[in-house]
């Protein structure tokens, strides 16, 4: 357990600050290049960034936005059939989910987003890069759709080939649904 061990604390103090200075790193590189940045891995939030001293999501957002003030960022703090905000610093959900997620009256889509871009990820594929699509065309197009209705937009995972290509059953889907959303 890496908690027991004397010279690393329950944060992992150093290893996010080196984390953070090279994400800084990179921002500053590319700068304007990147125009937004999606964190994975940030589960454990309460015990390793929600902290009024850095290394926190506000040192970690800064250090994203330092090559470029105006990319936008989230943060991934797993994957959930409710798409909420994980940090104040965040300008859009990461919104992982690994099924069709969406709202009612009582319950509307992005309503923990405090004024957040929504946004979801999931996969249109078996799974996350790998199998047959596991939905009608049809289905995720109209889902797409819902979703930019309501001011959002939507990350679909799709498998690429060893070779970088795009399978036929995939094309075909991606088509659709830019079709939905023009």
């Amino acid at each position: 357990d890496y908690i027991s061990t004397p010279d690393i604390d329950a944060r992992l103090t150093g290893a996010l600050r080196n984390w953070e200075a090279v994400v800084r790193e990179w921002s500053m590189r590319w700068g304007s290049a990147v125009s937004g940045w999606w964190i994975d891995g940030c589960y454990y939030a309460d015990r390793l960034y929600r902290h009024a001293d850095a290394p926190n999501f506000r040192s970690f957002a800064e250090a994203l936005k330092a090559g470029n003030p105006d990319s936008v960022v989230a943060f991934n703090s797993g994957c959930s059939m409710e798409i909420r905000q994980t940090a104040s610093e965040e300008d859009y959900s990461a919104g992982e989910t690994d099924d069709l997620v969406t709202g009612n009256r009582t319950r509307p889509m992005g309503k923990n987003l405090e004024g957040r871009q929504l946004h979801i990820l999931t996969y249109l594929a078996d799974w996350w890069g790998a199998g047959e699509p596991r939905y009608p065309d049809l289905l995720a197009a109209g889902y797409t759709r819902y979703v930019a209705d309501q001011a959002g937009a939507v990350t679909w995972d799709i498998p690429v080939s060893s070779d970088g290509g795009i399978n036929d059953p995939f094309l075909r889907q991606l088509s659709a649904i830019a079709a939905a959303v023009r």
